[in-house]
């Protein structure tokens, strides 16, 4: 597959005829449905169904909503990936009823007709999942989405702790930033301008930078 970077967007003709197309697959559905979340990631997800061959997860922004207690489950967003398919498809959980009966409005928001490959697979991934959730009632009283519901609960008290541990660590930094601007008046690591240099504006979410007065180039503390 000289043509294709695997690590970006693969060709769907070359990936036809590519001898570790079954492998590559395979590796790329257990990567996506086991992604570790991002620091301070403002959603909570939860793997609710995965065989060798289809995955399902939903998940849900963290947002004021859910840090004030208030309802959230209709914001809950449903992803389905098969193997064999290379794009994951999506749509609300409150439409999942709709998705397994093929409503016309809510499968057509949810597939590319163009791409006949990832519809095959996802009708396959429809009916095992229909099988075991044939509506939206039965994914809400399952003890996946209860399990799904105690991570969400846990993520509306971590979140706001590491945003305050966040910008305790931008405080402290800037704060040393701020001291050395004073004192070290460093030289441009570009043009070799010496100082002083103007210092970014005081900010919560990251570093306060100098800027060189000739040429604007940032200057950072440092390590």
């Amino acid at each position: 597959m000289e043509s294709c970077d695997p690590s970006r967007r693969v060709h769907r003709t070359c990936l036809r005829t590519w001898p570790e197309r079954e492998r590559y697959l395979r590796e790329r559905l257990t990567a996506w449905a086991t992604r570790a979340p991002a620091p301070r990631d403002p959603t909570a997800s939860h793997l609710l169904y995965r065989t060798e061959a289809i995955a399902a997860v939903i998940s849900v922004l963290v947002d004021d909503d859910v840090l004030r207690g208030r309802e959230w489950v209709e914001n809950v967003l449903v992803e389905v990936a098969h193997v064999d398919a290379l794009d994951q498809r999506s749509f609300p959980l409150d439409r999942w009823s709709d998705w397994m009966r093929r409503d016309p409005q809510a499968w057509r928001a949810a597939t590319h007709p163009s791409e006949r490959d990832d519809i095959d697979a996802l009708v396959i991934a429809q009916a095992a999942l229909r099988e075991r959730w044939p509506d939206t009632a039965a994914v809400l009283q399952s003890p996946e989405f209860e399990a799904f519901a105690i991570k969400v609960r846990r993520r509306a008290v971590e979140l706001p702790e590491e945003e305050a541990a966040e910008r305790r660590k931008w405080a402290e930094y800037n704060a040393r930033v701020l001291v050395w601007s004073r004192t070290a008046t460093p030289a441009c690591s570009r043009c070799a301008s010496p100082g002083p240099h103007p210092l970014s504006d005081e900010r919560e979410d990251g570093p306060r930078v100098l800027t060189c007065r000739a040429c604007e180039y940032p200057i950072f503390l440092p390590e």
